[in-house]
């Protein structure tokens, strides 16, 4: 059974579209393009003329469209719930996120990947992609005008990410790193699974010392809270990015190895379909790869985080064929009765709206704790027993208030003046005090760095616990404690 499936990498800087036909045989690229954008379309929703200049080259009809968004546009968040079933996952992971996010759980979509089950504890871990509701609702409604309605939304580079890590095209645990113009992402994959994932900017004339750096801090956070040793990992690296000086052997000169090239047309010999359009008479792997992942992930069945994945049929018919029903007779008929009973609807609505969510909360608190027999509070009831079902299954409550490790470094080496020469050689960080050990040229400078660590916010209380002039007479060696 054949099918035509349209891949839409959206970036920030332009819109990468592949179409694939493909048979039981074997798969083909029947057609492709690529269409500029300025650097701002992608937020203020403007991809109007890309989509229709690349309308303009391809054929959409009959076309199963699946699209990217640029990373950058989403949070990620790994978490740990104490639970193994999917469904409840589901129904707690709003409660979860929700003290973490800057918007409301009803002003996002996300989806989640179970990334690692602990049997320990009986716990799971999970990957979170979050996405603001109205970033997602301007992306839709561009594509209706061009009568696509996407089957699956994801992050851009995730689909190069799962394609390299499934196919096993580089073995063992691997870093794929998606270079564009304005940003990277790095995405950290162990045993076969896409397990986090982490966007930084990059600066107009980045150095690739620069990403190497965000690249270092990137594992440093990882690993540190998962117990993973990534550094030696082997590393993939794409993107349009990866020219003039953030070219691929600079960025391999930079990170110290020699990284895998993503070019899939060519390592599972795809035949290209020539263009009448001379700019687009030839294929940039680095430009194309993404868009052709994505496609290859679709029809190859590797399952990405779909933020789209949980919208209702209903609303999906409604972003389709909205002009066509705000036509009807009836929509202006209760128009014209809402200007007249406005404010009895409105109350009317709240009122139905907040008994709604009443019955949900209790629905779901029902679903996942079935042993209740009495509900007064359903949200206050359900927070509780989440902690308590995380203190059973030997979860950490407290991890959520802590400083994580690569902060209190980061904020150290920020504090201390670069005129300041120290060597520190012992550095211990505990729940509620780190104590750093070292030597520097005086006790003038002893001084200064107590006052460097006073500044950091979450140091309330810094004290020298000693200081004294070592053996050479040069130096003196010293140790501040810093409380929390």
């Amino acid at each position: 059974m054949s099918r035509k499936v349209l891949a839409l990498d959206i970036r920030h800087h332009g819109v990468a579209a592949v179409i694939i036909q493909s048979s039981l045989r074997d798969n083909c690229i029947s057609a492709f393009a690529y269409a500029p954008l300025a650097a701002d379309d992608v937020a203020s929703g403007n991809l109007g003329d890309a989509l229709g200049s690349l309308a303009e080259s391809l054929d959409f009809s009959g076309c199963d469209c699946i699209a990217s968004l640029p990373a950058d546009l989403f949070s990620f968040r790994n978490l740990q719930i104490p639970f193994r079933s999917r469904k409840k996952i589901q129904m707690v992971l709003p409660f979860e996120l929700e003290p973490s996010l800057p918007y409301a759980v009803d002003e996002i979509v996300l989806d989640f990947s179970p990334v690692r089950y602990n049997a320990a504890n009986d716990s799971t871990d999970v990957l979170a992609a979050i996405l603001p509701k109205t970033a997602l609702d301007r992306f839709l409604e561009t594509l209706a005008a061009f009568h696509l309605d996407p089957e699956t939304i994801t992050i851009g580079g995730l689909p190069l990410a799962l394609y390299h890590t499934r196919r096993g095209e580089v073995p063992g645990d691997k870093l794929i790193l998606d270079v564009d113009h304005d940003t990277a992402t790095l995405f950290a994959t162990v045993d076969n699974q896409v397990q986090w994932i982490r966007s930084f900017p990059l600066a107009e004339n980045t150095t690739p010392e620069a990403v190497k750096r965000q690249v270092m801090l990137s594992l440093a956070a990882f690993e540190e809270p998962y117990g993973y040793d990534l550094e030696n990992s082997e590393i993939v690296a794409g993107g349009h990015g990866l020219q003039g000086t953030l070219a691929k052997d600079a960025i391999d000169n930079a990170l110290g190895v020699s990284s895998y090239g993503s070019d899939l047309a060519s390592q599972h010999g795809m035949e290209l379909p020539s263009t009448d359009d001379p700019a687009d008479a030839h294929w940039d792997p680095r430009r194309m790869d993404n868009a052709l992942a994505l496609g290859l992930a679709e029809i190859g069945g590797f399952q990405a985080l779909n933020i789209y994945r949980s919208q209702f049929p209903a609303k999906k018919l409604w972003g389709k064929y909205k002009d066509q029903i705000l036509k009807t007779g009836w929509i202006a008929a209760a128009v014209l009765v809402l200007m007249f009973v406005g404010q009895l609807i409105e109350s009317y609505t709240l009122n139905r709206r907040i008994a709604q969510i009443d019955r949900q909360a209790r629905s779901i608190y029902r679903a996942t704790f079935p042993e209740a027999t009495k509900i007064t509070d359903p949200f206050a009831e359900m927070a509780i027993n989440l902690r308590e079902a995380k203190k059973a299954a030997g979860i950490n409550t407290a991890m959520e208030d802590q400083v994580r490790s690569i902060d209190v470094l980061n904020s150290i080496s920020q504090q201390i003046p670069a005129s300041v020469t120290v060597d520190i050689n012992r550095l211990v960080i505990a729940a509620d005090n780190t104590l750093i050990s070292g030597q520097t040229g005086g006790y003038d400078s002893v001084d200064e760095v107590k006052n460097s660590l006073g500044r950091i916010p979450f140091f309330k209380k810094v004290t020298i616990t000693s200081s004294n002039i070592d053996r050479s007479g040069k130096e003196v060696r010293f140790q501040i404690k810093a409380e929390r």
